[in-house]
């Protein structure tokens, strides 16, 4: 009795371009550290909100005979002069800082992740294209050789062909380094080791509707977080300032005064309560050069804003005049490449057949891997065009 039995190959893992983003999210150390700093602001926010500490000051006697004035003095300042007001509205803006922070490594990361896919993708592709060619080049060659040895060929055939063939091995192993490369890259863009394995990848185009100019500059002034971190970076500045001019208010603190603590229990004469006032009037110039530093250094924050605008106008722009670009070329090839093929298929033939010359022959060839090496080129430009985009308009997806 015999059994057949059937095996199917299971296909091949594939890493999508999400679950390469994801797992960029959950490894990436940046992201990590960023997110990290997200946190210590927000404490540092927590202990700006705080009261002063008191200040507690005790100086026992050195024997029964009391030689201070009180040997337990405790202190508490209430900051009405709107030092803890500034202190907070400055960790405040620190945390703002560090979010809008954490949304531009957010931004950042995911862009190159996905260029980096991308261009395993493309390297890959290449790599497919020169490993069809140098089979294409040796079977030309052995055509080549069939018709030398029947002698309805020249020798010199056998040289150009085997010529073609060499050519095509180096490009195939300048391929395989190009995709190790990518593959190195990849890995590091996932917080992976180098070196780790990376599947299957594959990029599907998606149609991008380009929107206009005006709409992308408004668009994306609003969603980039650098201006938020730079504005954020404003009010650091300003309350800093604002630090500087509380400081300079007259101020309160409750007391506790005990003369005695440690030789004898103190009378009810010997201790009590006060308030005690700051009196900060005397400046020797530390503190109004401190404010005057703050507000110089908010006019340059204010440069800097502008700067980052006009940054993000200029990536803008760049971004959308290159995915229409690479929309025009890609759609070139709809032409370009069938009549390529054909091309080489039609010399082939005629190779075959001894109607066409070895130099045709070869000259499809290369012209076929050119179309073809576009056509993939044009492909991931597309695909690296919409990411850029989506980039510069602030978007995360």
């Amino acid at each position: 009795m015999f059994v057949l039995t059937l095996t199917h190959e299971a296909p091949a893992p594939i890493l999508s371009l999400e679950a390469a983003v994801q797992e960029a999210l959950l490894n990436h150390r940046r992201l990590a550290a960023a997110r990290k700093e997200t946190q210590a602001a927000r404490l540092s926010l927590r202990a700006a909100r705080a009261l002063s500490n008191p200040e507690i000051s005790f100086a026992p006697a050195l024997d029964q005979f009391n030689g201070t004035t009180e040997e337990l003095l405790i202190t508490q300042p209430l900051e009405i002069n709107g030092t803890r007001t500034a202190r907070t509205r400055g960790a405040l803006a620190q945390v703002q800082a560090a979010e809008a922070s954490l949304t531009t490594e957010l931004r950042e990361t995911i862009a190159s992740v996905k260029n980096a896919y991308i261009e395993l993708w493309r390297e890959r592709e290449l790599q497919a294209v020169a490993k069809s060619l140098v089979e294409t080049a040796q079977e030309v060659q052995r055509l080549a050789q069939r018709q030398v040895d029947l002698g309805s060929r020249p020798g010199v055939d056998i040289a150009q062909t085997g010529l073609e063939v060499t050519r095509a091995q180096q490009q195939e192993i300048l391929s395989l380094s190009k995709v190790r490369q990518a593959e190195a890259a990849l890995n590091v863009a996932l917080g992976r080791a180098p070196s780790s394995p990376i599947p299957t990848v594959e990029v599907v185009l998606i149609k991008m509707e380009l929107p206009s100019v005006e709409v992308a500059l408004s668009g994306a002034l609003v969603a980039r977080s650098e201006v938020a971190v730079e504005s954020a970076q404003r009010e650091i500045l300003v309350q800093d300032a604002a630090l500087a001019r509380a400081e300079g208010k007259p101020d309160i603190a409750p007391q506790f005064r005990s003369q005695y603590v440690t030789f004898q229990t103190p009378k009810r004469s010997d201790y009590g309560f006060s308030i005690a006032m700051r009196l900060p009037l005397i400046d020797w110039g530390a503190r109004k050069n401190k404010i005057q530093q703050a507000e110089v250094a908010t006019l340059a924050q204010e440069d800097r804003i502008e700067q980052a605008k006009q940054a993000i106008r200029q990536e803008v722009v760049q971004a959308l005049a290159r995915l229409q670009g690479a929309n025009g070329i890609l759609a070139s090839f709809a032409e370009a490449l069938p009549q390529a093929q054909k091309l080489l298929r039609a010399s082939q033939l005629g190779f075959a057949e001894g109607k066409t010359s070895v130099l045709a022959v070869l000259e499809a060839q290369r012209t076929y891997r050119a179309t073809l090496t576009q056509y993939t080129e044009a492909q991931a430009e597309l695909a690296l065009a919409q990411v850029e985009l989506t980039r510069a308009m602030g978007g995360q997806k």
